[in-house]
């Protein structure tokens, strides 16, 4: 079986890997097994070849019923002249550009439906137990590196979620700070977070309180830590930075939506000596954080952190369908290159709306 941390092959029996020290539980040790049937071990590389063989008879149906349709053919021969049989599919954009929407084609449907279906069929895989191999990444690692410093100054954690309200950036960063208020009740240390929005303040509270429920320690609990702050950009940046001073935090964590505040939060952060631990979805604040923060979880990772953090199986297997998805979608692009390369008339680029 292998290490679901790390990948590394590990004997039957293992409790613990030899590569980097995970505890390899019972539930692990299933979803890794090798004695599993052919399907469940390749059923990611099987949905992939599905879907290409899939989408590629489907276009040759399209292709051929277009072929087969009177007034198509009428209306290229009208368009563009007499029909050679032999370069009679590169004509077949000219049609479709004709259509009111160039993008709802029948080809970008039949790729939208192998998407969606890939997807599916890999969350409901999860659901039933076959919980798909994720590989750690090493931003991760950094989280509970800064909540262990932490908890060895003595000193407290500031996580922010960012500008936005209830929105799928939030509660992204909303699952890790769950994941770090769960590490910072079993080590005792004192976990502040800010927030700007107050349609968020309730949500953020209960989700709080519940971790050190489940952790068995709701007396530790203080409402105190949970503050709203403001919903302005600037005088959140302000009460923010406020707090990092005052209250000498040791490790700080940005995730969420950020905009110009993001450079103002991670320089105080060094300001104090905080290790910082960022991440965010948006292209443009992410070289703020590189610059700035100790270590910076880039674009996709920030939703794949959280999937690899709670081991949500709905979440796993949208995150494996996702990712199939994008090689299909790269094996499209390098079959539309060396078409553009090979022919005068790129029929994908038009069947696409392009």
């Amino acid at each position: 079986m292998r290490c679901p941390e790390c990948g590394n092959e590990l004997a039957d029996q293992a409790t613990q890997c030899t590569a980097c020290g995970a505890q390899v539980t019972t539930q692990a040790a299933q979803a890794t097994d090798t004695s599993r049937g052919f399907i469940d071990r390749h059923l990611e590389r099987i949905l992939f070849a599905a879907a290409v063989l899939f989408l590629g008879g489907g276009a040759s149906l399209v292709v051929l019923l277009a072929w087969l349709n009177r007034d198509v053919k009428t209306e290229i021969v009208k368009s563009i002249g007499p029909v050679d049989i032999f370069h009679f599919p590169p004509h077949l954009p000219s049609y479709y550009a004709g259509k009111p929407l160039d993008h709802a084609n029948e080809f970008t449907t039949l790729l939208m439906v192998t998407m969606v279906a890939v997807i599916v069929v890999t969350i409901i895989s999860a659901q039933r137990g076959r919980l798909p191999f994720i590989r750690r990444i090493p931003g991760l690692n950094a989280i509970d590196e800064a909540v262990g410093r932490a908890t060895e100054m003595g000193r407290p954690i500031l996580f922010s979620t960012g500008l936005h309200g209830i929105d799928i950036p939030t509660l992204q960063a909303l699952a890790v700070a769950t994941h770090v208020a769960k590490q910072a009740v079993r080590y005792g240390t004192r976990l502040i977070m800010p927030v700007c929005d107050s349609t968020l303040m309730p949500i953020t509270e209960e989700a709080i309180r519940e971790v050190y429920t489940a952790e068995g320690k709701p007396e530790a609990y203080r409402a105190e830590d949970i503050r709203f702050l403001s919903d302005r950009q600037f005088a959140y940046a302000a009460g923010v930075t406020g707090i990092l001073h005052r209250e000498k935090v040791a490790a700080s964590f940005l995730f969420g939506a950020f905009f110009a505040e993001s450079l103002i939060l991670a320089e105080n952060g060094q300001a104090v000596g905080a290790i910082q631990v960022a991440g965010t979805p948006d292209l443009l604040q992410i070289p703020f954080f590189v610059v700035t923060c100790d270590y910076t979880i880039i674009g996709d990772e920030y939703y794949a952190a959280t999937a690899y953090l709670s081991r949500e199986p709905t979440r796993l297997g949208s995150l494996v369908g996702q990712d199939i998805s994008k090689a299909l979608l790269l094996l499209l692009i390098l079959v539309g290159v060396i078409v553009s390369m090979t022919t005068r008339e790129n029929p994908l680029r038009f069947w696409l709306g392009g």
